[in-house]
């Protein structure tokens, strides 16, 4: 087989190799929402955002982005199917857009409390999917919003959520993609298998940068060593749906994931990585670790 070139863009690492990069994340933005004018600039923000008591839990993104006027934008890579991911969707947007509250500000003349006017910033989740999504219709590519049923009209424009679905592009030409998010899903989706450069960097220039951010040869070799364990625990993901066929859904994903997690765990700990890196990677606690 001939020598693999680039990342795997569905593996966490190779995911925020490209979408970590702020000239990427804005182009992309720029394609999928046509902006009337550019973003100027985007902060990617902690990966966690803790609950407000230590009884709730806690939200995790793979990436939380802020632009200079406020709007924030949740854009997650999701590699397997998960019971309850609409409902999971909602949650997302809703913390965001919750964090948001105020209790007022003083005013400087009266010293009184000003009510806050809910007049919140627009919150966008992106979900791209390794997958179809459960109980719909395949759809590469949809829009979810806020509309009045009987009459199609937009409620508020300030919350949506985009889901992307890769599998949509798994042996798909390249000459039958049309669209801006044709040529980014089709990269996406393809990466890993190409041996030449990317498709549409006439159609897209900064699939130039993507390319460069994705090439193997160019990483050190630490980067290289954490990229394969996660390629590792990504094939690992993908299995683990065999052997839900195979010994039931609740007992094979659960038996799947967890040796899956244990393998990728000796060979990361084998190659001297930290303990508290090994647990973030799959999952699993230091106590268990330490074990193996």
């Amino acid at each position: 087989m001939d020598k693999i070139r680039y990342v795997n863009p569905l593996t966490d690492f190779g995911f925020k190799k490209n979408f970590g990069d702020a000239e990427v994340m804005k182009a992309f933005l720029t394609d999928l929402l046509e902006l009337s004018s550019e973003i100027k600039e985007i902060t990617h923000l902690d990966k966690e955002r803790l609950a407000e008591t230590q009884m709730g839990r806690g939200v995790v993104f793979d990436l939380l982005c802020e632009t200079m006027d406020g709007s924030r934008f949740i854009v997650e890579m999701q590699k397997r199917k998960q019971k309850h991911f609409a409902e999971r969707m909602v949650f997302y947007l809703s913390r965001e857009v919750a964090s948001q509250a105020k209790s007022g500000d003083a005013d400087e003349e009266t010293k009184e409390r000003k009510e806050w006017d809910y007049n919140i910033l627009p919150v966008y989740g992106i979900f791209f999917l390794d997958f179809h999504l459960p109980d719909f219709q395949p759809k590469t590519f949809r829009t979810i919003e806020f509309i009045v049923k009987e009459t199609g009209e937009v409620l508020t424009d300030k919350v949506k959520a985009f889901t992307l679905e890769l599998p949509s592009y798994n042996g798909k030409p390249d000459n039958e993609c049309r669209t801006q998010i044709d040529y980014w899903l089709y990269n996406l989706a393809n990466m890993e298998k190409m041996r030449t450069d990317l498709k549409f960097k006439d159609k897209q220039p900064v699939f130039e940068k993507m390319q460069t951010l994705s090439e193997l040869s160019a990483m050190t070799k630490a980067e290289s060593d954490q990229y394969f364990m996660e390629q590792d625990y990504y094939r690992t993901i993908k299995n683990a749906e065999g052997y839900e066929y195979e010994l039931g859904e609740k007992k094979g994903r659960d038996e799947g994931l967890k040796q899956g997690k244990l393998s990728v765990a000796k060979k990361m700990k084998l190659k001297g990585f930290d303990i508290a890196l090994i647990a973030d990677v799959t999952g699993l606690n230091a106590e268990e670790i330490s074990k193996l």
